[in-house]
């Protein structure tokens, strides 16, 4: 690890500070909250395979192995995408949007009888669909409406326009029109719901695996799959200790004995 912050103790809201990532989440308005998942700690778990595939593939190249050298705030930087180069290009820092999006309208939360629903236009065609399932097909041809920096331009009304029909429909009513019309939207799931979806359920998100104290547990499952094979259920949480045997044998080549030496010497527990 190089840098100047290389021997600080650092967790996740503080990679999430140190990025900027946390600068702009939340709402308008008010100060910036911290991401709902922990990224900044999961960051390096998603760099890290990709950086020992590749060396790998280079080394099955060249012959010659290399040094791999994860940073979990580099991690965090690289996920700013477009809101990096909103800052560069405009000089300025995003300002939290909650889940509105800098450039394109409608995008994020609107009203409904009973919760709330997502829709998101990240194009032209997209907003003619939108019109459509909301029966204003004389918006298409506002020129207040026509492009993606006019829709901008003119937020509130888009957005003003917009709840004020979704408001009047259940969710459930809003997701079966919007699917009749092909408009990207989703409901606000929980997460209990979220893994309990037919999509979830279709890609086998969740699953049973054993654990050494309590049993069988669900467990969230590999994000990755590869087809026309079966894939080995990931392994449980392992409980402190579990491992320590097969660790002081299997990686450091230690005998039954000098581990019984250890252990008797109170070394490890």
């Amino acid at each position: 690890m190089t840098g100047p912050l290389r021997d600080r103790p650092s967790f996740d809201i503080v990679l999430q500070a140190l990025s900027g990532a946390l600068s702009v989440n939340g709402e308008p308005g008010r100060a910036p909250t911290k991401l709902g998942i922990p990224l900044g700690d999961l960051v390096g778990g998603i760099n890290g395979p990709i950086a020992i595939l590749a060396a790998l593939h280079e080394r099955g190249l060249t012959g010659r192995g290399r040094l791999i050298d994860i940073s979990l705030l580099d991690g965090m930087m690289g996920m700013l995408g477009y809101l990096a180069q909103l800052a560069f290009f405009t000089g300025e820092d995003p300002k939290p949007r909650g889940s509105e999006h800098p450039n394109l309208v409608p995008y994020g939360q609107f009203p409904a009888k009973d919760g709330a629903i997502i829709i998101a236009c990240l194009t032209n065609s997209f907003w003619e669909r939108i019109c459509q399932a909301l029966q204003r097909p004389e918006w298409v041809g506002d020129p207040r409406f026509e492009t993606i920096e006019q829709r901008r331009d003119h937020r509130g009304v888009v957005n003003e326009m917009i709840s004020e029909f979704t408001g009047q429909k259940t969710v459930a009513e809003l997701v079966e029109l919007f699917t009749e019309y092909n408009v990207p939207h989703a409901p606000l799931l929980g997460i209990q719901d979220a893994l309990a979806q037919p999509q979830a359920v279709a890609r086998e998100m969740v699953v049973e695996t054993d654990h050494a104290v309590l049993g069988k547990i669900p467990i969230v499952n590999r994000a990755i799959t590869f087809p026309g094979d079966r894939q080995p259920v990931p392994t449980a949480p392992p409980v402190l200790g579990q491992h320590t045997d097969e660790i002081l044998r299997d990686i450091l080549g230690l005998t039954a004995e000098k581990i019984a030496q250890l252990r008797a010497s109170k070394v490890v527990a």
